[in-house]
C-alpha cells in the first residue's frame, strides 16, 4: 500500500501525462488538418516533398502523445522505470526543441534586416 502523500503524488503525475497526451492528440489533429486543407502548400525543400509543415506537425504531435500515453501508464501502475524512461524522453525532447530555437533564431534575425 502506498501512503496518502504517495498516491497524490502518482494522482499529479498522472494528470500531468493526460495534459501531454491531450496536447499530442491536438497537434495531431492540427496536422491532419493542414495537411488536408493546404495539401503541398507548406513544403520545405521541392526534392523532398513529403518533408513538409503539416507532416512534421503528424510526427511531432504522434510523438508527444505516445510519450504522454506511456506516462500515464506508468503512473497508473506506478512503475518508477517507465516514468522515469518518459521523464528522460520529455527532458531530451526540451533539450532538441530548445537548439532548434537557438540554430533558427540567428536565421529569423538575418531576415528581418
Amino acid at each position: 500500500m502506498t501512503s496518502q502523500g504517495g498516491t497524490e503524488c502518482f494522482f499529479s503525475l498522472y494528470l500531468t501525462f493526460l495534459s501531454w497526451t491531450l496536447c499530442g492528440c491536438g497537434l495531431l489533429g492540427v496536422g491532419i488538418w493542414l495537411s488536408v486543407s493546404q495539401g503541398s502548400f507548406a513544403t520545405f525543400s521541392p526534392s523532398f516533398p513529403s518533408l513538409s509543415a503539416a507532416n512534421m506537425v503528424i510526427a511531432v504531435g504522434a510523438i508527444v502523445m505516445v510519450t504522454g500515453f506511456l506516462g500515464c501508464l506508468g503512473a497508473i501502475k506506478e512503475n518508477k522505470c517507465l516514468l522515469l524512461s518518459v521523464s528522460s524522453t520529455h527532458v531530451l525532447m526540451i533539450m532538441g526543441l530548445s537548439r532548434v530555437t537557438l540554430n533558427v533564431a540567428p536565421l529569423l534575425r538575418l531576415a528581418l534586416i
